[in-house]
């Protein structure tokens, strides 16, 4: 188990299907009694990675046709 699981046992990393194939990463927590799992945005980034092999561009698809909109 993480560091993060263990600091933050009552909560998940949730990934939410946004516009365009975008994911957006959300903590899911669980709350106490019959109330529902509370949503909220998640800026941790990636758990458990390898920093020297850097990070797949996920969104390189969705950027790509945003950088040409902006030069016009």
């Amino acid at each position: 188990m993480s560091e993060f699981s263990t600091a933050f046992p009552n909560s998940t990393k949730v990934l939410i299907d946004g516009p365009q194939g975008v994911r957006v990463p959300m903590r899911q927590i669980a709350l106490a009694g019959e109330e529902p799992a509370l949503r909220v945005y998640d800026s941790s980034g990636p758990q458990d990675h390898d920093v020297n092999s850097g990070l797949p561009k996920l969104r390189e698809a969705w950027v790509a046709p945003r950088r040409g909109a902006a030069t016009r």
